[in-house]
């Protein structure tokens, strides 16, 4: 049964059906931007540590084993000269002039060598050559420990810097790892050994000092001859001169 419409004829009923159903078929809709992150497979190169790991510990030898050392001089001059030469490397540093540091880090070395060299001599009262041999074999060595431990600092100064090549950096670190240990319990013995002669007199200065000696050097090769180098091409830290990162040989 029809009926009439005043507006003619009645729609066909398959056919609003049917634009229904495209209609409902090719609504568009917006795509989530949830799952549109850009997906990056590659292997992020792991960051460098820029920072010296070991940084408390070489304070706490190379620090004390300095002050000792400026202790045993009647003079300010080697004292005045550390903090002039002290001044010059921080405003070099100040300026980021690199080579310059560098180079006049390594100088200072030889200037501090000298100087200190210069003030053994002139206060001893045996400088004069009286006491022989001996006394001059004694300078000598003492002059060769302090050296070493302007050397140590300068190690331990050069690797703050994070502009040095990863050959450089682990060669200055095991430089360091082998000398300090051995120069600061020397220098550190022989002051607390002058203290006890002191106080006690040079007999148990001469019995307690090899014992003193025994327990910095113990101290010195647990915290820092044992101690791991810094690695610098993102492997794990470099010990004995190989990584963690272990290189399998090639299967024929």
């Amino acid at each position: 049964k029809t009926t009439s419409s005043p507006y003619g004829a009645a729609p066909n009923a398959g056919y609003a059906s049917d634009t229904s159903y495209a209609s409902s078929t090719y609504e568009f809709s917006a795509p989530s931007t949830a799952n549109m992150q850009p997906r990056n497979n590659a292997k992020q190169p792991p960051k460098k540590n820029s920072l010296y790991p070991h940084n408390p510990i070489i304070a706490s030898f190379w620090i004390p084993s300095l002050w000792c050392t400026m202790q045993g001089f009647e003079s300010s001059t080697p004292l005045t000269t550390l903090l002039c030469v002290a001044l010059a490397l921080y405003a070099l540093d100040l300026a980021n002039l690199r080579q310059p540091f560098f180079f006049g880090l390594w100088f200072s070395v030889i200037v501090m060598a000298m100087v200190t060299g210069w003030c053994i001599l002139i206060e001893d009262e045996d400088a004069d050559g009286a006491g022989g041999g001996p006394m001059v074999l004694f300078y000598l060595v003492q002059i060769a420990v302090n050296t070493l431990l302007f050397v140590c600092g300068a190690c331990w100064l050069t690797l703050q810097q994070e502009w040095l090549s990863s050959t450089t950096m682990r060669n200055l670190e095991e430089t360091l790892h082998a000398i300090l240990p051995m120069v600061a319990s020397g220098i550190c013995t022989v002051r607390v050994g002058v203290l006890l002669a002191e106080e006690f007199g040079r007999d148990v200065s001469a019995i307690l000092a090899p014992y003193v000696f025994a327990l910095f050097q113990t101290l010195a090769m647990l915290t820092l001859g044992c101690a791991k180098a810094r690695a610098q091409d993102g492997t794990t830290p470099i010990r004995n001169g190989t990584t963690s990162k272990e290189e399998k040989p090639a299967e024929d």
